[in-house]
């Protein structure tokens, strides 16, 4: 697994398991995020919000159905994650 921040999907030297605590399994291993890459992503958030502040109500509302068409397409994958 990778962070992704601002469209780009980074990786990390340092990593942590994540555990079931069900079984005692290993379910996938994740980057361990540093102040650095909070306040990364805090910026490239705050500037996506600006760029959809200067987007039409209509051009908003296709972004949103074309995302859920994605989820959508990826709910079995999703569900099983869970």
């Amino acid at each position: 697994m990778k962070f992704l921040i601002n469209g780009e999907f980074i990786d990390k030297s340092d990593h942590y398991d994540v555990i079931n605590l069900y079984n005692g399994e290993i379910v996938d291993t994740v980057p361990i995020g540093y102040r650095s890459d909070a306040d990364n992503a805090i910026e490239a958030a705050n500037n996506a919000k600006k760029a959809l502040n200067d987007l039409s109500a209509k051009e908003v509302s296709n972004n949103l159905l074309d995302a859920c068409e994605e989820l959508e397409k990826e709910s079995e994958s999703i569900a099983n994650l869970l």
